[in-house]
């Protein structure tokens, strides 16, 4: 089995799925003590909520989280620039045009990038690292979702999603799930904010929206973080 292959269970909520012996444990099936352990941990029911209703009416099966390869990046690249024209189109700016591979390939072979599949059709990809100098002024452990993307086809499975990324953070002993948007994006804040998400402050980075970098552009982006 792919060792990075781990299933989001779209079916019944979390609350009603027993665990199943013989097959990788989906997202909703904790153990008592993993549920008691957690319950300690402040912040603790403001994770993500999947629509699991939405995602069955859809059609749309078990998402399974896939470790990119170097072998993927082109394919990383195509669901990044294909949101992103979808973004410029929209009129929202948010990232730029289109990415370049040696943006997306350190990540790739640092193993902190994923793509997101279902019944084996690529619907998605995410970054998932562990540091991120924007929030340097804050402590704590934490993980970091950047470049997160879903295919038109796929709408509606970003809470799954934003949910996988915060059962990861919490693995690693995080006790938060981080990211940040250009400040001017009004509808993917309050994504984020009806998501859970608390926002922590605007800040002005280098580099044009969704490239950072030294060329003299400031952007404002806005950060968010869900207590885990």
């Amino acid at each position: 089995m792919n060792e990075g292959w781990q299933p989001v269970r779209a079916g019944p909520s979390p609350e009603d799925a027993p665990p199943t012996a013989g097959r990788p444990q989906t997202l909703p099936e904790r153990t008592a003590a993993e549920a008691d352990a957690r319950k300690a941990r402040p912040g603790v029911g403001k994770r993500p909520i999947v629509d699991h209703n939405f995602m069955a009416s859809r059609g749309q099966g078990d998402l399974q989280f896939v470790r990119a390869t170097s072998a993927d990046v082109a394919l990383v690249v195509a669901v990044l620039d294909q949101a992103a024209a979808w973004l410029t189109a929209a009129g929202i700016k948010q990232w730029p045009d289109r990415f370049e591979t040696e943006w997306v390939a350190p990540s790739v072979e640092r193993g902190e990038t994923w793509l997101v599949r279902i019944d084996g059709r690529t619907a998605g990809t995410m970054t998932l690292d562990w540091s991120d100098p924007l929030w340097s002024d804050r402590a704590g452990k934490a993980g970091y979702v950047h470049r997160m993307a879903v295919e038109r086809w796929a709408a509606g499975i970003g809470r799954a999603i934003l949910t996988w990324a915060a059962d990861q953070a919490c693995a690693h002993g995080g006790a938060t799930l981080r990211l940040d948007c250009v400040a001017a994006n009004r509808g993917l804040r309050a994504y984020y904010e009806a998501a859970g998400f608390q926002h922590r402050g605007d800040v002005e980075v280098g580099g044009a929206p969704g490239q950072r970098s030294d060329d003299g552009i400031r952007t404002l982006v806005s950060r968010y973080e869900l207590p885990l």
